[in-house]
């Protein structure tokens, strides 16, 4: 038999990963490739020296392979075949104990050393290419030089995955990828063992040459070796696929006889299998038994029940932390539906309650039902783990704080209380340890708190927006009935990974204690919760709940109490199936129309906020009471300024200052006299805009626009003070006289917003002193101000006005083909929310005083009679809803699909017409300069057209006329019927009344999933998969499938004929050289402009064969692995040559670059020369086009793909190598969406022009 190199790569075995596989194998520190515990027996071989060479070789192939084969503290040949024995086979049993005590003697006897001296052009030879290694065709060359003969029994190439692992494996994952490229680990680990393989046929070949015993012998030694790195490579890659499939049988890796010789071609080969099959037989007898025994009495039956194992120390192990429950002496396995079962004679407590301490843990599969997101689901099935900054470094433990021994006992009792809800657990492992103290709970008794401030300067801080009393103010309505669900320990029942359980430590009483769950002052812990609530508040506003949820209190309403009961239910029982505790004494599940939420008191029936009569007493710091904060200013200062110097010490004595004293008595006068305050914003009788520079200030109203310079006092003041005084001289220029009304002040600075809607604040004496005059002031005229954020390039009359310059804005604009359709449809009259340049009607509201507007701020407007259209900023979606059902209006909006909002549920309820969903397209939303909106280069967002009313027979109305939507009276919103009883006929008619009227497919089918997410079920399936539905979409799709974008594509020879009568690059404007760099690259690596905007500049690497580069991140079909990198042959043509014009770039744009900036290769043709986003590079590659004859109207910058690889093809590259280049992952991506006429090798060189 022949031994080639491709017998030795596949015969009988795996397939040869690609040569430029990176040996990457992700291990950790902890675990070696090589067992270190295996050893290697060098056996002595006397050969004679009249040997034939034929002899030789098929004696050094045979003990090489069963080396192979075989472990490594074994003898190194085939396996003798099993003796028969009579009985019940002791005779075999005994001789293979006697076999194993010989090979183990032989083993351990010392081979016989033997010196030689190395010439040093062989030593200098192996360590060059230790140290530098070789190029990728020299070692092809290497491994191919020899072709050997070896009897087919001992062929030797690398086992293969055993179909039925692979089967596991693509299961598991989800995966249509080869058996290469099913597991990276495996890839890298099979790789290796192809280098290894490699090896053998030098040896071989010169174990066919060799005469003298000596020679043979260092040879025979050298096969043995090379043998057991074989068999320890093989070992591994057993071990890391049985961990993912399999990991309870790991054990049975650890017994050889579980592996045959003649099976040495499969990784594991059937003989293991059956070992596997065995070992489960075994364990289900076992099952049964256990619960047989316990079967007698009713004592026997309680002391066989399983055991619940959903608490274990490690529910996420890490590569060498696996639970090997099968195998020999590991004891009981957990295959019984989580039980395990124990013989009667082992006496445990009946269903042990699971205890609080990350409880989620135990609901990982209920979870699945309510998100698929990996960040959650890793949570809730091996528990978080903390994002640091860094790894957190501790020099020396804090002490705890000192109490006193009533404060003493109370932590005592909190840490016994953690430890019976297995919150904490006790550990001899010395990490990060932080002191503990104690807060008061409001519901009574303390709260022990980890001070975990120093952990928390390396924890990452995210900045996310949590729900309150602004979204209870946007969603509730008048009359609402509520309700409130408290979860119990909420933090408590997030479990935390045991990895970083060690950096939430604190001691008491000399022992260490650490946190298994959330921990209360994790400065992260808020985002976390609230993220991780997520899904859950989703599943509930897709189903029409309103409800608000403030971390573990919910709030929930209905207009009328019997369906709040019904949500009720609803919101309980789902919390509850993931794993949550709902504390029944601190919920409030009777409908009322008064109820306390966050600290303050609901009304609905008068839409009040007020104080408790219990707050009252304390002075609630978030007080509904008018001018509350700016009358507790002196009084906050005055404890924060003796606290300090009182180092903390609370029972410290201090005299009240003379301001302190009034404004307690103003509370005094207050308590008694204030009756709440209104949380529903009334319209404001004046809006004022005001802004600042460091010259000047300038504000404006609805008619007028004034300014002025500052004094010589004020030009030094911060810019923060400056924009307090320019609001506080609008409101004195502009409402001097005014009295008993409400202004509102529109400002480009968040931090004079804060302190005019708080009446000052802690950390600047300047900033408190101005606001606490803005406040006084407008007390005295009983003048009700509301600060609001506005950005910079939207306040641009104020701005004007304190600098006498304009700055455009930034706002977004809707394609107007895209208007043209809605407007079409329904004939809205005035935009409520535009700027000149993208308003869609010649009517217009703008947010500030414009000659071309119609009016200003569209909410102090009335809309009861405007027919209006609204694209508000996402942020006020809320209030646009809101404001059209208080002016009981009709309403156009566009907005994003984004059903986990607060007002999803409410937009629900006011549609009076079917939604309308807009196309996607990269011109759907620009700004000012073009650039198109940054969520539609990822595809994140879906906006759709809404047709709304807040008139309420309106909404019934349109919900009677359409069976589809119809809507029983004694309903709720949530419940939308799809048909009469026992059928779905109008679901059908809907559908096909939509292909009537020319609708898409794809429009269809997004129709579709709106009905299946919103309806119930139809004959206990969903609607959007009933029978009759898929045949419906079926025959719609064959009716009028979906066309291609482009019927065929441009010639790449047209741009290369532009390049060539054009200057050559060092004569090039920076402009031109951008975009002829950015269209070479684009056509040579068929990237996408976003791919192109990531070209890394550190990892470019110019040459004279070519040009190697990588991307910085991840490519769109990339899910793992490593950054994409791209090597680019040089052309002979300079002037259409990619590598030429990178490198001309790359000098034309260097002095340009700032240190430690434009980490990527392109960057801007004007100052400042920042990074460039695709959206840029979609324009030059566009530019291009248009200037070498291509038709733009056409073709964008993303046909270069298409144009790219269809010139490819047509020169017969290989369809293989031009899905790699493109990164498709396959070849019907390439030919449905992209191949097209127009009328390789290397497909990007081959596009340009190579060979």
């Amino acid at each position: 038999m022949s031994l080639s190199g491709a017998d030795l790569d596949d015969s009988q075995g795996a397939s040869r990963p690609s040569d430029d596989t990176e040996i990457d194998l992700g291990l950790n520190q902890e675990e070696n490739l090589v067992n270190s515990k295996d050893s290697v027996s060098h056996k002595k071989r006397r050969s004679s020296s009249s040997s034939s060479s034929s002899s030789s070789s098929s004696s050094s192939s045979s003990s090489l392979s069963s080396s192979s084969s075989s472990s490594s503290d074994e003898s190194h040949s085939p396996s003798p075949k099993k003796k028969k024995t009579d009985g019940d086979g002791r005779k075999g049993s005994n001789e293979k104990k006697r076999s194993r005590k010989k090979k183990k003697k032989d083993a351990e006897k010392p081979p016989t050393v033997t010196s030689c001296k190395v010439l040093r052009s062989q030593a200098k030879l192996a360590k060059l290419v230790m140290a530098r290694g070789l190029q990728l065709a020299k070692v092809k060359l290497l491994r191919n030089k020899y072709d050997l003969s070896v009897p087919s029994k001992y062929s030797l190439n690398c086992p293969a995955l055993d179909d039925t692992f692979f089967r596991r494996l693509s299961s598991l994952k989800s995966s249509s990828a080869s058996k290469v490229n099913i597991d990276q680990r495996e890839k890298a680990l099979l790789a290796l063992q192809f280098k290894i393989l490699d090896i053998g046929r030098p040896l071989l070949f010169l174990g066919s040459r060799l005469e003298d015993p000596e020679c043979i012998e260092a040879l025979e030694t050298a096969l043995q070796l090379w043998g057991v790195a074989f068999n320890d490579i093989t070992k591994s890659r057993r071990r890391n696929i049985l961990r993912q499939t399999d990991p309870k049988m790991e054990s049975l890796l650890e017994d050889q006889d579980n592996f045959e010789f003649s099976e040495s071609n499969h990784l594991f080969g059937r003989h293991f299998l059956k070992a596997m099959v065995r070992t489960a037989d075994d364990e289900a007898k076992l099952n049964a038994a256990g619960r047989n025994n316990g079967s007698s009495t009713s004592r026997h039956r309680r002391d066989s029940r399983g055991r619940r194992l959903d608490q274990r120390k490690d529910r996420h192990p890490s590569r060498n932390q696996f639970d090997k429950g099968y195998g020999k002496n590991q004891g009981y396995s957990n295959q019984n539906n989580g039980y395990v079962a124990i013989p009667s004679n082992i006496s445990l407590v009946d269903k042990t309650p699971i205890p609080v301490g990350g409880r989620l843990g135990a609901y990982a599969l209920a979870w699945n039902r309510f998100s698929k997101d990996p960040w959650v689901l890793s949570i809730v099935s091996f528990g978080l783990q903390i994002e640091f900054l860094s790894r957190p470094i501790q020099f020396s433990p804090p002490p705890n704080k000192v109490t006193g021994d009533l404060q003493l006992e109370i932590i005592e009792s909190e840490i016994d209380a953690l430890l019976g809800k297995k919150a904490i657990e006790e550990t001899q492992e010395i990490g990060f340890i932080s002191s503990i103290f104690t807060i008061p709970k409001k519901s009574g008794g303390f709260r022990p708190v980890v001070n975990l401030k120093a952990l928390n300067k390396f924890v990452v801080y995210n900045h996310f927006k949590m729900e309150g009393l602004p979204t209870v103010k946007s969603i509730v309505r008048a009359n609402d009935w509520l309700a409130k669900l408290d979860l119990s320990d909420a933090y408590l029942t997030v479990p935390l990974h045991p990895s970083h359980r060690r950096f939430v430590q604190f001691t008491w009483k000399g022992k260490i204690f650490q946190f298994t769950c959330l921990p209360f002052g994790l400065s992260s812990a808020p985002r976390i919760f609230t993220k991780l609530l997520k899904p859950i508040v989703s599943f509930l506003r897709k189903r029409g709940i309103r409800l608000v949820i403030y971390l573990d209190d919910i709030l929930i309403m209905n207009s009328c109490p019997e369906g709040l009961a019904r949500e009720v239910a609803l919101v309980r029982s789902t919390l509850e199936e993931v794993g949550f505790l709902i504390n029944d004494k601190k919920s409030e599940a009777d409908p009322t129309q008064r109820l306390e939420f966050l600290g303050l008191m609901l009304d609905t029936a008068h839409l009040t906020l007020a104080l408790t009569e219990a707050k009252k007493e304390a002075l609630l710091r978030t007080s509904a009471v008018p001018f509350a904060q700016a009358n507790l200013r002196n009084i906050q200062n005055l404890y924060i300024s003796h606290t300090k110097s009182a180092e903390g010490n609370l029972g410290v004595k201090t005299i009240l200052s003379d301001e302190a004293r009034e404004d307690l008595d103003w509370w005094i006068r207050q308590l008694d006299q204030s009756m709440g305050k209104s949380f529903l914003t009334s319209d404001p009788d004046l809006v004022l805009f005001s802004d600042a520079s460091m010259t000047g200030w300038g504000a404006t109203d609805s008619n007028c626009s004034t300014g002025g310079k500052w004094s010589s006092y004020d030009v030094g003041r911060h810019i923060n003070e400056l924009e307090l005084l320019a609001a506080f001289l609008a409101l004195q220029y502009f409402a001097n006289a005014s009295r008993n009304c409400s202004i509102r002040l529109n400002i480009d600075n968040t931090t004079a917003v804060a302190h005019i809607n708080k009446s000052g604040g802690t950390r600047s004496p300047q900033l408190l002193e101005i606001a606490l005059k803005i406040a006084k002031w407008s007390e005295r005229r009983n003048i009700m101000l509301d600060a609001k954020y506005l950005p910079g390039a939207l306040n641009i009359v104020a701005d004007m006005e304190s600098r006498r310059s304009f700055q455009d804005s930034g706002d977004w604009h809707l394609n107007r083909r895209i208007f043209q359709k809605i407007w079409e449809r329904w004939h809205p009259k005035i935009d409520l929310f535009a700027l000149p340049w993208n308003a869609q009607l010649p009517e217009f509201v703008c947010w500030h005083p414009d000659p071309a507007a119609w009016m200003t701020d569209a909410f102090s407007l009335n809309w009861k009679y405007i027919n209006g259209y609204a694209f508000p900023p996402f942020n006020l979606i809320g209030n646009c809803i809101r404001k059209m059902r208080q002016d009981q209006s009709q309403l156009t909006l566009v907005c994003p699909y984004w059903p986990s909002q607060p007002w999803f549920p409410l937009l629900l309820e006011t549609i009076v017409d079917i939604p309308r969903v807009l196309p996607y397209r990269k011109d759907l939303l620009i700004d000012v300069n073009g650039e198109t909106h940054p969520l539609l280069t990822t595809n994140a967002l879906c906006l759709i057209a809404w047709r709304l009313s807040g008139i309420a027979s309106e909404a019934n109305d349109f919900r009677t006329r359409l069976s589809i939507l119809y809507w029983p009276a004694t309903d709720q919103p949530h419940t939308l019927a799809t048909r009469p009883p026992g059928t779905n006929v109008n679901v059908i008619t809907f559908l096909s009344d939509s292909f009537v009227r020319g609708k898409a497919y794809s429009t269809i089918n997004v129709y579709r999933s709106m009905l299946s997410g919103t309806l119930p079920q139809v004959d206990g399936q969903d609607v959007g998969k009933h029978p009759t539905v898929v045949k419906l979409m079926k025959g719609i799709f064959n009716s009028n499938p979906p066309k291609p974008k482009y019927a065929g594509t441009w010639d790449v020879d047209v741009v290369l004929i532009f390049f060539k009568t054009a200057p050559p690059n060092e004569k090039l404007s920076l402009i031109q050289l951008s975009r002829k760099t950015a269209m070479l690259l684009a056509l040579v690596t068929m990237f996408r402009v976003s791919e192109l905007a990531a070209i890394n500049l550190s990892s470019i690497n110019c040459s004279d064969s070519g040009l190697l580069f990588s991307l910085s991140r991840l490519r769109k079909s990339q899910r793992n692995g490593p950054l994409f990198s791209r090597n680019i042959v040089r052309l002979e043509d300079a002037i259409i040559c990619p590598v030429a014009a990178t490198e001309a770039y790359i000098k034309a744009t260097l002095p340009l670059r700032k240190q430690g900036e434009n980490a990527n290769l392109f960057v801007g043709s004007v100052k400042p020369h920042k990074e460039v986003k695709g959206s840029t590079i979609g324009q030059w590659l566009k530019k291009v086009l248009e200037l070498a004859g291509v038709d733009t109207s056409i073709f964008s910058a993303h046909s270069t793909r298409g144009a790219s690889a269809s010139k490819a093809a047509e020169k017969g590259v290989p369809t293989d190598s031009i899905l790699k280049t493109a990164s498709w992952a396959s070849e019907s991506t390439f030919v449905r969406f992209y191949r097209r006429d127009i009328p390789q090798k290397d497909a990007g060189t081959t596009v340009l022009g190579g060979d």
